[in-house]
């Protein structure tokens, strides 16, 4: 029985480790990005989660989305106005 649980208090030692060193370096490199004028870093709470995330794209990136938003809207507001809603 101790031979089974010694290696995985082992495993688990190892993979909250790991999952520790991942989120550290995750904020370093926001951190980074955020000191970047070239990025737009904005707060989203996703849908059923209760906490809050950073997203950072590129201001060019910000602004194919809102054009590519911008242009399925219009398609979608032709759409109603010919077949109807």
């Amino acid at each position: 029985m101790k031979k089974i649980i010694a290696p995985l208090i082992m495993l688990l030692l190892t993979a909250c480790n790991s999952t520790s060193g991942n989120k550290e370096s995750q904020m370093e490199e926001l951190a980074k990005v955020e000191k970047d004028d070239n990025y737009v870093c904005t707060t989203i709470k996703k849908t059923g989660s209760n906490f809050n995330t950073r997203r950072c794209i590129t201001k060019a990136a910000k602004k194919r989305e809102e054009e590519n938003a911008k242009k399925t809207m219009e398609a979608l507001d032709r759409s109603w106005s010919v077949h109807g809603g």
